[in-house]
């Protein structure tokens, strides 16, 4: 017989007890790992993160050795996308996405779908919403959205199912 999944609850209570009993332990070990001191509590606050999302805490037999496991994860994605940098959209095309999202008639007379899409664009950050027009409104491929923005292809498909997604979330609200 399947066990269910704990409740959240139960993973909040695990992840603070993990966290306070092994406190010590994990700050000394991202010492040795984050690049800059700075970002150390941004670093064990994402490792905190990932152990409230622990599908199945009797799977976990030794705790220490779980949170340095998601810790090495955390911090080898934190380092790499340190490493990278900010990526900078200051082309002209992505400014005209942004002033002019989506059509006027839309936003202006629209029924309450219309009004829900054009809310969840505004959301958007300009890099989102600029893959997202220049795929939907314009029609363009990834490639082409890519050498047009100067973005690797992945980026450019990992920006638009994550727009896609947002947009449809804020739909079912």
């Amino acid at each position: 017989m399947v066990k269910p999944q704990q409740s959240s609850v139960e993973a909040r209570e695990f992840a603070a007890a993990a966290m306070r009993n092994y406190n010590g332990d994990l700050h000394r070990f991202l010492c040795r790992r984050v690049r800059h001191v700075q970002d150390m509590d941004d670093v064990m606050q994402e490792v905190y993160l990932r152990l409230l999302r622990v599908k199945t805490i009797e799977l976990v037999r030794n705790p220490l050795a779980y949170i340095y496991g998601i810790a090495s994860h955390v911090v080898s994605e934190f380092n790499l996308g340190k490493h990278r940098g900010r990526v900078v959209f200051d082309s002209p095309t992505v400014d005209a996405m942004v002033d002019n999202p989506i059509q006027t008639h839309l936003v202006e007379g629209g029924g309450h779908f219309e009004r829900q899409v054009s809310e969840a664009l505004a959301q958007l950050p300009p890099n989102r919403l600029a893959i997202l027009l220049l795929e939907r409104r314009d029609g363009l491929s990834h490639e082409e959205i890519a050498t047009k923005l100067g973005l690797s292809v992945h980026t450019v498909k990992k920006y638009s199912m994550e727009s896609l997604a947002h947009v449809r979330a804020s739909l079912e609200r």
